[in-house]
């Protein structure tokens, strides 16, 4: 009987997945709803609910669905991520970093969380610690060049500017054509500094 309940626990939260791939969000939480229902200690259920709340812009109300995730499964990393997201939203930048540490005190490998870190740390004017997100970053994914331009323009904020155009340069060597506009100013850029 268990196993019966936990594959109709399954099926409603495969509908939901389904639901809100199509933009049904609604539908979605309703199918996750009654997978809850049928088991209430579901992480991914509540995960995904999560990410629903998110697409429909109810942040409080994903940031309680991670937390019903992480409460029951607390090395869950992407709820971790997710609630970072989320707090973000919000404007609740602290909130969103500690999530991120959480994220990669379990995932250290984790290139997106130390990036969004990098960006709020360096909001909140914390340069140093911004660019050392950042290069951990490119420790793991070095070809990000986003991460190669916050690096250039967090060094340009604190007065090295040598440094800045090594980093501007391989903001142009990996960045995608589609950013012409941009590799053009840092080109002016390197060409007026370098």
């Amino acid at each position: 009987m268990q196993s019966r309940r936990k594959l109709d626990a399954d099926i409603h939260n495969s509908r939901g997945v389904v639901f809100a791939a199509k933009g049904q969000f609604d539908d979605a939480i309703e199918a996750y709803r009654q997978a809850l229902d049928i088991k209430p200690d579901f992480a991914e259920v509540h995960y995904n609910m999560g990410i629903v709340f998110v697409d429909k812009g109810r942040f409080d109300d994903a940031i309680k669905a991670y937390g019903q995730a992480i409460a029951i499964k607390p090395d869950y990393a992407d709820a971790h991520y997710n609630m970072g997201i989320a707090f973000k939203a919000k404007g609740q930048i602290d909130d969103a970093i500690k999530a991120y540490r959480q994220t990669l005190s379990i995932k250290p490998d984790d290139a997106e969380a130390l990036y969004n870190m990098g960006n709020l740390l360096a909001a909140k004017g914390q340069i140093d610690d911004a660019i050392k997100a950042y290069r951990q970053t490119l420790s793991i994914k070095s070809d990000d060049a986003e991460a190669h331009y916050n690096i250039a323009i967090s060094l340009v904020k604190i007065g090295r500017f040598k440094e800045a155009i090594e980093a501007f340069k391989n903001y142009v060597k990996y960045a995608p054509s589609h950013d012409a506009q941009r590799i053009e100013q840092v080109r002016q850029i390197i060409q007026n500094r370098g």
